[in-house]
């Protein structure tokens, strides 16, 4: 009865032209919200992402090897949300490094990167925003990401740690750092 209940939900959503229209639908728009989806963005035809500029595939279990093909495909993502995708590792963000150049805004909270993988960020030339919830860094890190990197210190480039002071979102600036 249960396998029954499957194939027929399966023979709607990919039979009825449902799942195809949905698709379609996303193909128009520069937004794919797949958060939580799971392993749906598997099925999502590559060719799909090619207009994204803002990618979320927060809390899904997406692969190294499946978000670089994403990432080589849309050479112009400027917004990227990978929290809480524990696939993943910081290997991913080095090899990615190249396709990153549009990127004006990235998630990676609660994800297992280092300060090797936000530094590597950290050199992409358009980046404004690291959202990086969940990630601990040492006071040295910090130090070391402030004074390796200018964007950081001038305020170009926020690290938002998730780290209240006082009731206040904690962003790592030159004025964060040393204040």
């Amino acid at each position: 009865r249960v396998a029954a209940t499957c194939v027929g939900w399966w023979r709607m959503v990919y039979g009825s032209g449902f799942f195809r229209e949905c698709l379609r639908d996303a193909e128009l728009r520069d937004s794919l919200d797949l958060h939580e989806s799971h392993h749906i963005y598997f099925h999502v035809p590559v060719i799909m992402f090619r207009q994204v500029t803002d990618l979320r595939l927060s809390s899904t279990e997406i692969t190294n090897k499946h978000l670089l093909q994403i990432v080589k495909t849309v050479p112009w993502l400027e917004n990227l949300e990978i929290a809480n995708c524990q696939q993943l590792n910081q290997s991913t963000i080095f090899n990615a490094r190249t396709n990153l150049s549009e990127f004006v805004r990235i998630d990676i909270s609660h994800t297992n990167f280092s300060v090797l993988a936000i530094a590597c960020l950290c050199s992409c030339s358009e980046l404004q925003q690291i959202i990086m919830h969940g990630i601990e860094l040492t006071p040295e890190e910090l130090l070391f990401l402030s004074s390796t990197f200018e964007r950081i210190s001038s305020g170009e480039l926020m690290l938002e740690t998730g780290n209240t002071n006082g009731g206040e979102l904690e962003l790592v600036s030159a004025v964060g750092l040393f204040s």
